[in-house]
């Protein structure tokens, strides 16, 4: 039985504990992982014996050989040279017949069964090492390093994750070890810049041109390059975004009319029409829709549009609070301090606070509101259309506030010039654009093929799709809504949305980590806008002096 500590054991026949196995409790618990075996939460394994009794698992990690009450675990296969360090992998069963493992496990594409066996035609060490490096922990990078090392068995992808989520270490800490790595020659080959100045690193000529990577995926498969080469300068494509997410508004069309720019929440605000998680994370939700259109040509803040953007937040917070009844403000107390949700919980274990999923069902229980949010994938738009059904006043469009047509990068790749392995740099980068690697993973795809043959095939088939639902203790209300797919008709208007899609949010994290402090020191009370807005300034002028 597993604890968030421990293996525990007990006797099959009488259910008395049984000694607790030190060498299997270490090996298990090292890490300090949480396991949760047949169960999506947790880290994923699955255990058997074979006919002479002896102990083998298996985990993200490989797979292991134990000897119950011995003093050694035992490594039978590494587990990130295979697909076990799959992420999206969830392991159901294991069973090991003449030293071959069978694992049945799911995935995004439903159950299947592996096979692992010892092959000694293939290298127990690949022969080339590629090292990817990110600033946070990334599943889709993860899962499509595990599926390129199978598709080039000589390699072994060295991921590496500059925020581990330990030791309080931030954004500008982890960038500045990344850059003292990089000038000793010890950087990576592949630099994903997601919440990095992609700018930045161009600028000092660290990045190699992309350009022909991205001319013949378009030629192959089609590419939505508005968005994919959006990083496009004179001297080249020093990187390429992967994935995307779209900022959009959605809910009731006759509120939709009247959604553009700051006043019009404001007056949403007034009238009761947004969502209290909304509210309380306005200042994280609406940062993307508005900080690219800060920087000038030095790259220095335009305190003008930062300003605008920091006491907007404020007064539509202070009206929404004005207006809101005392139940809506001890909801809103709650998100804000996250007893019902945590935007910063959100990010760091790898969700998007801003994932449109999230509030779906309360445009069914609540149709009539607005909700602001970003989708990432056909599932998401699928939810959207699924609650117009049920209610008949859902619909959606592109948000405008700062700037509009905005889309939120993902994997945004790049190859540095001083990769020691840089053709097989370029194969990864080639990979990742792939219909193949891009239909799957997190976030919408950039490869056209892909992306079109995700917008217009149902996975869900005859029997329809999957169903979410929602209840309350104190009302015994329940809500649950069935997801359908689009039409074409409907899969074409998202389609022409994405089309519609302009400019790139600004996603520094260093940026981003300011500005948030500040504005929820001023929502708080601690500070007034204008202090709010002169620290920002100051703390950021200090760090692009750096």
């Amino acid at each position: 039985m597993f604890t968030d500590s421990e293996l525990q054991r007990y006797d099959y026949t009488g259910g008395e504990p049984l000694p607790r196995d030190e060498a299997l409790n270490e090996a298990l618990y090292a890490d300090g992982i949480y396991y949760g075996a047949t169960s999506s939460f947790g880290g994923a394994i699955a255990m058997t014996e074979d006919e002479e009794g002896r102990l083998y698992y298996c985990t993200q990690k490989g797979i292991f050989s134990h000897e119950m009450g011995g003093s050694i675990v035992e490594e039978v296969a590494d587990g990130t040279l295979c697909t076990l360090n799959d992420p999206n992998m969830m392991f159901q069963s294991l069973t090991v017949i003449d030293q071959c493992f069978y694992l049945v496990c799911a995935d995004s594409e439903g159950p299947k069964m592996m096979k692992y066996e010892y092959d000694e035609a293939v290298p127990s060490v690949p022969q080339k090492e590629l090292n990817v490096y990110s600033l946070r922990e990334n599943d889709s990078i993860r899962q499509m390093a595990v599926l390129f090392q199978k598709q080039y068995p000589d390699t072994y992808v060295n991921y590496q994750v500059g925020m581990s989520g330990e030791g309080g270490m931030t954004a500008a800490d982890a960038l500045r070890t990344l850059n003292t790595d990089i000038l000793t020659g010890n950087g990576p080959d592949v630099l994903f810049l997601d919440e990095m100045s992609v700018k930045t690193y161009a600028e000092k000529g660290l990045l190699s041109d992309l350009t022909g990577i991205a001319e013949e995926v378009k030629s192959q498969e089609g590419l939505l390059d508005h968005i994919a080469c959006t990083y496009k300068n004179e001297d080249g494509l020093p990187a390429i975004v992967t994935r995307f997410g779209a900022m959009i508004v959605a809910g009731d069309p006759e509120l939709l009319k009247r959604t553009d720019g700051f006043s019009s929440l404001e007056e949403l605000a007034e009238e009761g029409y947004l969502e209290p998680f909304d509210v309380a994370y306005l200042a994280e939700l609406l940062y993307p829709a508005c900080a690219g259109n800060w920087k000038n040509e030095d790259n220095t803040i335009r305190q003008e549009k930062l300003s605008e953007y920091v006491n907007s937040i404020k007064e539509i917070s202070d009206t929404y609070c004005g207006h809101a009844s005392e139940k809506v403000l001890q909801e809103l107390s709650a998100y804000k301090e996250g007893i019902y949700a945590n935007w910063d919980a959100l990010i760091a274990a790898g969700s998007r606070g801003d994932d449109m999923a999230y509030g779906i069902l309360s445009l069914v229980s609540d149709p009539g509101h607005v909700k602001i949010g970003t989708i990432y994938g056909m599932t998401e738009y699928s939810g959207l259309v699924s609650a117009n059904k049920v209610t008949g006043r859902c619909s959606e469009k592109l948000l405008s506030m700062q700037q509009s047509g905005v889309f939120i990068p993902s994997s945004i790749v790049s190859v540095m010039n001083t990769a020691k392995e840089q053709e097989r740099a370029f194969d990864f980068v080639k990979y990742l654009l792939s219909s193949g690697s891009q239909k799957q993973g997190w976030g919408l795809p950039v490869n056209q093929k892909a992306f079109e043959e995700l917008a217009y095939t149902d996975p869900y088939g005859e029997n329809g799709g999957f169903s979410v639902c929602s209840g309350n203790e104190e009302t015994g209300e329940y809500i649950e809504l069935t997801y359908s797919w689009p039409t074409k008709e409907e899969s074409d208007a998202f389609y022409e949305m994405v089309k519609q899609l302009s400019n790139c949010a600004e996603t520094e994290q260093v940026q981003y980590e300011v500005v948030i402090e500040q504005v929820r020191r001023c929502l708080s009370g601690e500070i007034t806008a204008d202090e709010a807005v002169n620290t920002i300034m100051q703390k950021i002028n200090l760090y692009l002096a750096e």
